[in-house]
């Protein structure tokens, strides 16, 4: 998909953020403003479920100022998955920095630094090998029902493979930026699995129904046994989400 050309014929819902078009040896492609919190471009007219989204960010290599990546799943404005890039920890000297360098996140519960005191180096991990934080590279994400693998550069191994947090589905894509920071996206490809296709396709709301036709035939005591044990981690990050928030510490 022709970024700059959505942006130039209205085909990008930008929330919190300017966008201008881009035009560079790489091809075209936009760029979104900083600014104080999180900001959005969601495809207009674009329903995705499951399947692979692969695009072409650009970030800088500003200590806490630099967050780029997707967001899918969303539902509205504050309620969506996203994985991002932190750039400047790609090749940091702290080898606890270049850990965080690839992120997971479900907002409004699960952000960041949720994640990251419920479930240390769970939902963020270092890219390998690591690459220019101030050039352009390839993110791909391969989004199933209940889990997302993560590629950044063009290795064939993901860099972050987790487990979804979201209970509530939607299914805007776009084009995600972090707080104060900008951030360049072009080559944008989307590949919808089968079953993403379906007209009015919705993951199903509820997570234990999810996991529990995941599980497959069996034990129905075993397998709700189960299932409950997969929705364990959304109530814990929910519950200590209500005194860890996004604003509350920058990220890093």
């Amino acid at each position: 998909r022709d970024l700059a050309a959505l942006a130039q014929t209205g085909g990008l819902t930008v929330v919190n953020r300017e966008v201008s078009v881009l035009d560079d040896e790489g091809g075209p492609g936009i760029e979104l403003s900083a600014a104080p919190g999180d900001g959005l471009a969601w495809l207009d007219g674009v329903a995705f479920t499951t399947g692979t989204i692969t695009l072409d960010v650009r970030g800088r290599d500003v200590p806490g100022q630099s967050f780029v990546g997707l967001a899918f799943n969303g539902v509205d404005d504050e309620t969506y998955e996203a994985v991002y890039l932190r750039p400047f920890n790609f090749r940091a000297s702290n080898p606890v920095q270049r850990d965080h360098a690839v992120q997971y996140v479900a907002h409004p519960a699960s952000t960041w630094n949720v994640l990251r005191e419920s479930y240390p180096e769970v939902y963020e991990n270092p890219v390998i090998p690591p690459p220019d934080p101030d050039g352009w590279v390839t993110l791909r994400l391969q989004v199933e029902e209940a889990e997302v693998r993560a590629y950044v550069g063009e290795g064939d191994q993901p860099d972050l493979v987790v487990d979804r947090l979201a209970e509530d589905g939607g299914s805007r894509v776009g084009l995600w930026v972090g707080n104060n920071s900008e951030g360049a996206f072009r080559n944008l490809r989307i590949s919808l699995d089968p079953a993403s296709v379906a007209a009015g396709e919705q993951r199903e709301p509820s997570l234990i129904q999810r996991a529990l036709n995941l599980l497959g035939p069996g034990d129905s005591t075993q397998r709700t046994q189960r299932a409950q044990r997969s929705t364990d981690t959304v109530e814990r990050i929910a519950s200590r989400g209500e005194r860890i928030r996004t604003g509350d510490q920058p990220d890093y």
